[in-house]
């Protein structure tokens, strides 16, 4: 009796749990209303076992009529419970009445079914243990059943192709237990009811009768307590529980076998089912732990990549683009639209939403609202304003970071799921978790955008001082040679002079008007895969024609073994340029032998751009500020800011740039650029 007893506390306890997680869910209610009835079937097969067995003692008790009730629970329910979840899962009715309409020819069929054993033809009064007899009913009882288990089949066949994503996956899985199990369960059936004394058939029937309903416990456990999965960790979780379920009822039928071979006792039954289950539980918690199948490992999980796109993406608009997919991919769902606070109103990129309605509703206290949920928000207005927001921008929920008390900076839509199922409460709670993370990611790279933005205005200021007071040199020169061209025009000396003198001044002039313009220009990054090693051998081409003019002999070492890297190339060859421009200045105050090489290496998860120059090194006093901006080191065409402009690039691309300080001669700039930096 172990075995009958056991499933039907595992039916009993799935059942249960499928009401408890959502009550209101279609499938919930057909995976609840098949493990209960099961149970009723499985309680009149333990009378029925209990009864014979008291037979075979003292020829007292009848199990007759637990037999035939058995039976008639069998043919009344199990063709109304396959069909049940067939149309619930495949989500093929229109509502509760087309529902009844679809399953009217399988309660007709039940009703017979349910008739036949409580008949003489079914079963004569005198079969009992011991002379059990078979009428032509019963071998008539299965030929509809087995038409019934077939028609299920084939019906899955045509229908599971036509579904999609998780709806797909929950229909096969249950359509296993129900529709393929249930059909050979009962040819089995139906060959020992034929050949009672073929070897082995009778073993195999008692099989066959526990695995369906086991397969199918396990299958609605896994389906109806995911939270929010994508397909894999649904087949993962099934194939999860199938194991630790067969497992510990290993370990339960070998201590029960062991045990009873001394003393069968119901206490000791009793005692082994009890501790399975405590058993089954704690090995479920620990295994799902283990393959991190647990709601909170993925959120982790989701949390770690958002704060890891963060620290590559600098510009908030950006970034609220960036965490869209990542939100998406954990919501199983079709899209997802930040919509960020902009004046009195929020705006997404196709949705926009007035900040008064907010403040009108219940949204602001509730923190969310969803189309499945609208009833439970204030009647009238309240819901119409959500309503057609939601129905407009094509979205089922909207969430609002979790512990804000306030009008967020940003509120999540998401779009209907891959499973047309509708957001439940802990799948909420999660998503508002996510939007939480999401909206200090989202504050401190405005504010780092705004604090960027209140030095890029200060430098610009200071910058502009500097400047003037570089360009009264420059224009003063020019002013003394424009004042004298006419008086000296006939002078060749003058002539010569002014030829030289004056491109060069007026060559500062623009190098200055061009620096403030670096500084000052918004700097805009478009990110692609490119190879690092060509933009270089460009930039080099480029440059080398200058540098052999100026006796400079320009190398290139790229030894990176990974050059294919996620950046701006057109950002990195300007890095390279003001670094090459840094250089030969340098090794310009050299008499002879003047070098730079460009050289890549890895380094872990980088690549390193090495920019190395032969000239004098860098002064102490400056090295602990190099990249400040306006530390020009005295140079003749230049106030500072060619080296801050690379810090920043560098610092857009999620690296760094640094000096090799340990050197006394010559200067080594390193660049160091991520080989995958989240874009």
């Amino acid at each position: 009796m172990f075995y009958p007893l056991l499933t039907a506390v595992v039916m009993l306890g799935v059942g249960i749990g499928a009401l408890r997680l959502n009550i209101q869910r279609p499938i919930n209610q057909a995976v609840a209303t098949v493990c209960f009835l099961s149970v009723l079937i499985f309680s009149a097969q333990l009378i029925a076992k209990h009864q014979g067995a008291l037979y075979l003692i003292d020829r007292t008790s009848n199990p007759l009529p637990w037999v035939r009730l058995k039976f008639a629970l069998i043919g009344l329910l199990s063709p109304l419970m396959v069909w049940v979840c067939y149309y619930v899962v495949s989500g093929r009715y229109s509502s509760r009445r087309n529902l009844l309409i679809k399953l009217s020819p399988w309660i007709i069929l039940s009703g017979f079914l349910f008739w036949f054993p409580f008949t003489q033809g079914f079963k004569p009064d005198d079969s009992l243990p011991g002379n059990v007899q078979q009428g032509p009913l019963y071998y008539l009882y299965f030929l509809p059943m087995l038409a019934g288990q077939l028609a299920v089949c084939i019906s899955a066949i045509i229908v599971a192709p036509r579904l999609s994503g998780l709806r797909r996956l929950e229909f096969r899985f249950i359509t296993i237990a129900l529709g393929y199990l249930s059909l050979v369960a009962v040819l089995v059936e139906t060959v020992y009811a034929t050949w009672p004394d073929l070897p082995g058939i009778h073993p195999l029937t008692r099989f066959f009768s526990y695995i369906v309903y086991l397969v199918f416990a396990v299958s609605a456990w896994s389906v109806t307590s995911r939270r929010v999965y994508h397909s894999g960790q649904v087949v993962l979780s099934i194939m999860e529980r199938i194991i630790v379920i067969g497992l510990v009822g290993l370990i339960a039928a070998f201590l029960l076998h062991v045990l009873s071979s001394k003393e069968e006792s119901p206490f000791v039954t009793a005692t082994i089912i009890g501790a399975s289950f405590l058993l089954l539980g704690y090995a479920d918690d620990k295994l799902r732990g283990w393959l991190k199948l647990k709601a909170e490992h993925k959120t982790a999980a989701t949390v770690a990549e958002l704060h890891q796109v963060a620290c590559a993406e600098l510009h908030p608009d950006r970034l609220v683009r960036r965490f869209e997919p990542i939100l998406r991919s954990f919501a199983d769902c079709s899209f997802v639209e930040i919509l960020t606070e902009h004046g009195e109103k929020y705006t997404g990129r196709t949705a926009e939403l007035p900040i008064s309605a907010l403040r009108e509703t219940g949204f602001l206290r509730d923190g969310w609202a969803s189309t499945a949920a609208l009833g439970r928000m204030s009647a009238g207005t309240d819901a119409t304003i959500i309503q057609r927001f939601l129905a407009q921008a094509k979205l089922d929920v909207i969430v609002a970071p979790r512990w804000t008390t306030r009008e967020p900076a940003l509120i999540v839509g998401f779009g209907a799921r891959e499973s047309n199922l509708p957001y439940t409460h802990p799948e909420i709670r999660l998503l508002r978790e996510l939007a939480n993370v999401a909206e200090s990611l989202f504050t401190r790279a405005k504010l780092s955008l705004q604090a960027q933005q209140a030095e890029q205005l200060a430098s610009i200021g200071r910058l502009g001082v500097k400047v003037l007071h570089e360009l009264r040199n420059p224009m003063a020169t020019l002013k003394s040679f424009s004042q004298l061209l006419p008086e000296k025009i006939d002078d060749k000396t003058f002539l010569a002079d002014f030829a030289e003198i004056v491109p060069k001044e007026a060559e500062r002039v623009e190098s200055l008007a061009q620096q403030l313009l670096d500084l000052s220009r918004p700097r805009t990054y478009n990110f692609q895969r490119a190879d690092l090693h060509k933009a270089i051998e460009e930039t080099a081409t480029m440059w080398r024609p200058r540098a052999e003019e100026s006796g400079i002999k320009l190398v290139t070492k790229l030894n990176a073994a990974s050059p294919e890297l996620a950046m701006d190339a057109n950002a990195i060859r300007q890095v390279l340029i003001n670094l090459l421009k840094n250089a030969s200045e340098a090794v310009m105050r050299r008499d002879a032998d003047r070098t730079i090489e460009i050289r890549t290496r890895d380094d872990a998860t980088c690549v390193v751009i090495e920019v190395a120059d032969n000239g004098p090194g860098l002064p102490p006093e400056i090295r602990n500020r190099l990249f400040e901006a306006f530390m020009s080191n005295g140079k003749p065409l230049g106030v500072g800011v060619g080296l801050a402009i690379c810090h920043e690039i560098v610092r857009a691309h999620g690296g760094a740039i640094r000096a090799d300080l340990a050197r006394e001669q010559g200067a080594v700039f390193q660049a160091s650029l991520p080989i995958s930096p989240g874009r």
